[in-house]
């Protein structure tokens, strides 16, 4: 992810724990890197809708990532482990 992102895995990191939140900038990457799993509306809750308001009329029920999908989507070099061997 760090790789995709063009940032330090130390910040990355930083970002899967809770120690620092997602810049904005970055949503659509990481919904892309993770194919969805990891979606724009889940890492900002609060205001998505305002950034980007195309995403209003697509679903928007999946949860917050866990620390563990961040972990696992890192460790499958942006792909989720989940999809890793299909690729």
């Amino acid at each position: 992810m760090a790789k995709i992102l063009g940032l330090p895995p130390a910040y990355i990191n930083q970002i899967a724990n809770g120690k620092r939140p997602v810049p904005h900038k970055y949503g659509a990457m990481i919904e892309t890197a993770t194919n969805g799993e990891i979606t724009r509306q889940a890492m900002f809750p609060d205001d998505w809708h305002g950034i980007w308001p195309e995403l209003i009329e697509q679903k928007t029920n999946r949860t917050h990532p866990t620390e563990q999908q961040v972990r696992e989507t890192e460790s499958a070099g942006g792909r989720s482990a989940s999809n890793k061997e299909a690729v």
